[in-house]
């Protein structure tokens, strides 16, 4: 589920769209209150929302979803070389910290 969302949040954008629905429906019915929403939410359904992981970047993800200039190539790019070199980094530091301890 997308960052931001919760099961509130989602009752209040279907209640948001039911009254804008009203005012053409003659035979308008509230909807059912939110604690009935949370409760069969979190009772009849396996999903969670979770916060994104901290080290994870939204660049390749910006990067796939438009069209791309040269520039935005050449920005990706040197993305992608700083994130392997950043892992290479990581995982020479995992290798040697067992030398290294003090």
């Amino acid at each position: 589920m997308e960052p931001g969302l919760s099961v509130a949040r989602m009752y209040d954008l279907f209640c948001e769209k039911r009254a804008m629905e009203a005012a053409d429906d003659a035979n308008y019915v509230e909807p059912v209150k939110k604690s009935l929403c949370i409760e069969i939410f979190n009772t009849d359904f396996n999903i969670a929302f979770l916060e994104p992981k901290s080290d994870r970047c939204d660049t390749p993800c910006d990067f796939c979803t438009r069209e791309n200039t040269q520039h935005d190539t050449e920005v990706h790019n040197i993305h992608l070389a700083r994130k392997t070199a950043t892992k290479e980094e990581r995982d020479r530091d995992r290798r040697f910290s067992c030398c290294c301890s003090v």
